[in-house]
This record gives structure tokens, sequence and C-alpha cells, in this order.
């Protein structure tokens, strides 16, 4: 699996996990708890990888501001993931939160798979991005281990 197909993956992944949590959400329930600390975990480890592998690799050509834009996004959900962790999950602003939060990434999923990925592929060679997919799944690993 290439780098590129590794986020695309992981994407559908985090859609499903909030579309989960969402069903779940108001429901104190071990799935729920368990599919909530799973999405944390894989949110947080994706976000991770990116800032610090194919993020700072795009500063340096003309998708800085592409770049930029998506590391601002990174920083509006890890504050709305962090507001949702310090909420009761009966919390009457719980749920308005988590659907923010799920707008918020399927928003910045969106633009990443519509731009940021086909011009990382445009800019880098095999090479490169198999080296940010080794980078990458180290620190995912490492930041996942964090939020379980």
């Amino acid at each position: 699996m290439t780098f590129i197909d590794t986020l695309k993956k992981e994407h559908g992944t985090i859609k499903d996990l909030f579309r989960k949590v969402q069903s779940e959400a108001g429901r104190k329930t071990r799935p729920f708890e368990q599919h909530w600390t799973k999405l944390c975990s894989e949110l947080m480890g994706h976000m991770e990888g990116e800032e610090k592998t194919i993020y700072p690799a795009l500063m340096d050509t003309d998708a800085k501001e592409l770049a930029l834009s998506a590391i601002e996004e990174h920083s509006a959900v890890k504050m709305v993931i962090n507001q949702l962790c310090d909420v009761s999950y009966d919390d009457e602003h719980w749920k308005p939160k988590l659907k923010l939060a799920k707008d918020l990434v399927e928003h910045h999923i969106s633009e990443e798979e519509g731009e940021i990925l086909p011009k990382a592929v445009k800019l880098f060679d095999a090479k490169q991005l198999e080296q940010f997919h080794k980078e990458f799944t180290g620190i995912r690993k490492e930041t996942m281990a964090i939020y379980r």
C-alpha cells in the first residue's frame, strides 16, 4: 500500500468512527467508549503523522499555503476534541461539539484528498513518498499509544 493509499484508507476509518460515535452518543456504553477512544487515537495519530512528514515537505513548494491551511485545520480539530474530553458525555454541549469536530474533519479530508494529495503525487517521487510513509507509520504508532 502506498503512502497516499494509507492516508485515504485512514480517512475512511476516521469517518466511520465518527459515524459510530455520533450514533451512540448519549449512551455511555462500552461500545461507545471503545469507539470514542479509538477515534481519538486514530485521529491524533493521523494528524501528528501528517504534521511531521508531508506538511513540512510541502512548505518548500508551491503548495505551502495548502499545507499551512491544513495545519490550521488540524489545530481547530484538536481544540474541539480536547473540549470534548473535558465535557461529560451527557452534557448538552457534547453532541454539538462532536458534530463540529466531524464537520471540520470531513471538510479537511475533502480538501486534502482533492488538493493536497494530488499535489504531493506531482511534487514528490516514489522514493520520497515511501520515506514519508515509513516516517508517518512510526509517528502515528507512537502518538496513538498516548491516546489509548
